[in-house]
């Protein structure tokens, strides 16, 4: 198991989903969502994070190879253009996924032992939904608001 999850039945998806979370935070992602719901194309990232100057990055976890497959033949629109995320990205544990594997523009970032990960191909940009990166949000905070309380819209000093 890896170290970053040390729980008992932490799924290997959800171990790829935090090492997504941390890896987001760690390359300037100031806000990252995972699981993240709200969207109104279907779309539900595994991990999706925003730098400061409105850049977002989608990073889709993948376990299996016949994950990354199926995900393909079933054809998801919101895989293509128009999805979210200015850069995209598949984790998966190495020997799962090639880079050769990996097509339309997408990125790939292997994760070894000990939860290292290392980008094996970079993503090229896209031109993101930004109208539904806005209800991802939005439904996130929505749906978080019991953990989060009232957010102030003006804060006073």
């Amino acid at each position: 198991m890896l170290e970053v999850c040390q729980e008992k039945n932490v799924s290997r998806h959800d171990q790829l989903v935090e090492i997504a979370r941390r890896s987001l935070k760690s390359t300037g992602h100031d806000v990252v969502l995972t699981e993240a719901r709200g969207g109104n194309s279907g779309e539900r990232p595994d991990a999706i994070g925003w730098e400061i100057g409105g850049a977002s990055t989608l990073v889709e976890c993948k376990v299996s190879r016949k994950d990354y497959l199926d995900e393909w033949r079933r054809r998801k629109p919101f895989r293509g253009l128009g999805g979210v995320g200015n850069r995209r990205y598949y984790m998966a544990f190495v020997g799962v996924l090639r880079p050769e594997d990996v097509v339309n523009g997408w990125g790939l970032v292997l994760v070894y032992p000990r939860a290292r990960f290392r980008c094996v191909k970079t993503s090229a940009w896209f031109e993101a939904d930004q109208e539904n990166e806005k209800r991802i949000l939005l439904g996130s905070m929505r749906s978080r608001r019991e953990e989060i309380g009232q957010i102030p819209l003006f804060t006073t000093r």
